[in-house]
């Protein structure tokens, strides 16, 4: 019995935080790569972890999406082995294996863990203010060192603000849609348009629309 209350109880707490992680990775992705990568690889062994302990949360290698991703790393891997410089592209090729996993995580906390998609719609929500935030001040009040007829926001002299907007605001539609919390849900959708467009385009990066 206090084995079994000591699992139940280990899994809450590995579950909250694979929670608390995915829901850092939308500012850490603002802030440092090194520090989002870092986080995604602590969540895959906190969810290792959790499949330990937690027979239920094996399932989810059963839905097609896992097996055709892994199919797509072994071509990965082989053709890496076939490239010219096998040591770069393998190393890239294998560490590959990190983004399948966070879409199993997502989809295990989506199913399994009914408030995680509040807590990341805030989370990211909440960066996207702050993004907005201090792009608007760069724009009116500030100036960007790196290059005056650009905005970089809280990137600093990376570039890729307008990359981020345009890959984050539909994963932001879709957890609003999804969620009941939101009212007015249309007057949302119309507001973080606009501003997300209009960032987009200050931004100038071409690549990102």
């Amino acid at each position: 019995n206090l084995r079994m209350m000591f699992n139940l109880k280990l899994e809450e707490v590995l579950s909250k935080f694979l929670i608390f992680l995915l829901c850092l990775l939308p500012i850490s992705l603002v802030l440092s790569i090194f520090l989002s990568e870092l986080i995604l690889i602590v969540a895959i062994v906190n969810f290792l972890i959790l499949n330990y302990y937690k027979k239920v949360s094996r399932q989810i290698y059963k839905i097609n999406f896992f097996k055709y991703f892994i199919f797509f790393w072994i071509l990965l891997m082989v053709s890496s082995l076939l490239s010219d410089s096998i040591d770069t592209s393998i190393r890239t090729s294998f560490f590959y294996f990190r983004f399948g996993f966070l879409v199993l995580i997502i989809k295990y906390l989506l199913d399994c863990e009914k408030k995680f998609g509040r807590y990341f719609l805030f989370s990211l929500g909440i960066t996207l203010l702050l993004l907005s935030i201090y792009s608007f001040l760069q724009i009116f009040i500030l100036k960007n060192a790196v290059d005056p007829n650009r905005i970089s926001g809280l990137f600093g002299e990376e570039l890729v603000q307008g990359s981020y907007i345009i890959r984050m605001l539909p994963i932001f539609f879709g957890l609003i849609y999804m969620g009941e919390i939101i009212k007015k849900k249309n007057k949302l959708l119309l507001i973080s348009i606009f501003i997300g467009t209009f960032l987009v385009i200050f931004s100038g990066e071409r690549s990102s629309i």
